[in-house]
């Protein structure tokens, strides 16, 4: 029974990364291309009866090559789930938003609870105002909607934007 006591203490709160491309797309289809012809490469090595081992080795340090480079295209953002009573409590300063408030309103209010619960869950150094500058000037619409559902979702999703709210 303490074994399961202790593995329970020990576990850490879930998360989830997510893959946000930091390299120009050009440059992130190009190192695409190359990982996948490095794999290909590798398959009719693989494949043969019996391989040059220099060539299937080179072959293997070149596929590793190439999806270093295809994983330095991005960062992984971590989002970690908060302590219940922190989430609860962020809740509390967010109420939602009143039924016959105009869509403005509501908008600003699912926005800024969006935000604050993503800001409380991703794991970075980077502060507030630079994950607003971030996500103002360098994501696009699908990105910022989808760090924030994960932000959710890693929390329980407890309350979501309301469905008349425009998106954008």
């Amino acid at each position: 029974m303490s074994d399961l006591r202790e593995r329970l203490l020990a576990r850490e709160r879930p998360s989830v990364t997510y893959p946000l491309r930091v390299a120009s797309v050009s440059e992130t289809s190009e190192a695409e291309a190359e990982l996948a012809a490095a794999k290909r490469s590798l398959r009719i090595w693989e494949a043969q009866d019996t391989p040059d081992r220099a060539k299937l080795a080179k072959a293997k340090k070149t596929v590793e090559r190439a999806q270093a480079a295809r994983d330095a295209c991005y960062a992984e953002i971590v989002l970690r789930a908060l302590p219940v009573r922190d989430f609860e409590k962020l809740q509390d300063a967010y109420p939602e938003p009143e039924d016959g408030e105009d869509t403005a309103a509501r908008r600003e209010a699912d926005e800024a609870y969006l935000r604050a619960v993503f800001h409380a869950s991703v794991d970075s150094d980077l502060t507030e105002v630079e994950w607003d500058q971030v996500i103002a000037e360098n994501l696009s619409t699908g990105e910022r909607n989808e760090l924030f559902q994960l932000a959710l979702g890693i929390n329980g999703r407890t309350r979501a934007p309301g469905g008349g709210v425009p998106k954008g």
